[in-house]
């Protein structure tokens, strides 16, 4: 469904980067607190939240930017992490 609004880079918003940085929140913080192992909802959730800071009205697909490679000729060099 994301997948050729990433590569026209159209993050038109439907689910917004700071609800979902929050939603993301709301499981990550309670799960560390109480000791479980959710290994990927880590980083998840620290993406979203780097991708909320940037531009909190973007859609959460554009996370992707942050995290892709610069040879696949969609991530702008200074997003890449």
């Amino acid at each position: 469904m994301k997948g050729r609004a990433i590569a026209d880079r159209d993050f038109t918003a439907s689910f917004r980067l700071a609800p979902a940085a929050k939603d993301a929140d709301l499981v990550d913080e309670p799960a560390r607190r109480h000791g479980l192992d959710l290994p990927l909802f880590g980083p998840v959730a620290r993406r979203l939240r780097h991708g909320a800071t940037e531009d909190p009205g973007e859609d959460f697909s554009a996370t992707y930017l942050t995290s892709a490679p610069t040879n696949a000729g969609l991530a702008e060099p200074d997003l890449v992490t």
